[in-house]
């Protein structure tokens, strides 16, 4: 359960396994970049880790919201993002990494902005090269991404803009994002798509 939700996975509810734990934090907010100040709710949380949940109004009545959320699964961290187009959709799903890392929360200003493009095969194979190589830029450069703006994205390729500030996460870093049950869908006017990572 997430938020008192059954969470869903290829049109079944996902099961509670053995030594499987419960964890849910919940982040509400119109403006990411200040997500320390925004409303949270806790919960359980496997070894401190905060799970987000991230929710992006936009101020009318039945306008989809984007966000994401960490749901439940028996190893590394898997999390869904959804957003109105697949442009918002990568925004978030790089967001919800970050999140995951304790990179948000950082109220300084952006000191190093970077230009990066993206190629893939197909709109799962861009969406996990995005992540990754946001990653490899993180590690690389010794920097965090407090704001990302994608410029341009076709299902095969993006260029983006990239907002950052020196400094690595203060939780545990991600090694990678894998293609294991990714699949980004669009479904009642949003795009979304289910994520897994290697930590």
């Amino acid at each position: 359960m997430i938020g008192g939700k059954t969470v869903m996975k290829d049109g079944k509810p996902l099961t509670k396994r053995e030594n499987m734990e419960e964890r849910f934090f919940e982040v509400v907010t119109t403006d990411p970049l200040r997500l320390s100040s925004s409303k949270t709710t806790q919960g359980r949380a496997r070894k401190g880790l905060s799970i987000g949940v991230h929710e992006e109004r936009h101020g009318s009545p039945g306008v989809v919201m984007a966000g994401f959320h960490e749901t439940e699964h028996t190893a590394d961290w898997a999390f869904r993002v959804q957003g109105r187009d697949l442009r918002e959709l990568f925004v978030q799903a790089a967001r919800a990494m970050f999140q995951l890392q304790g990179q948000l929360n950082n109220t300084q200003p952006p000191s190093h902005v970077r230009d990066v493009e993206v190629d893939g095969f197909d709109r799962e194979t861009l969406l996990v090269n995005w992540l990754n190589e946001l990653l490899y830029l993180q590690e690389m450069n010794n920097e965090t991404y407090a704001n990302l703006e994608i410029r341009e994205i076709s299902d095969t390729h993006l260029t983006a803009r990239l907002h950052g500030q020196s400094g690595q996460p203060n939780r545990r870093l991600i090694k990678a994002v894998t293609f294991h049950g990714l699949k980004v869908e669009q479904s009642e006017g949003a795009w979304r798509a289910t994520m897994i990572v290697d930590v």
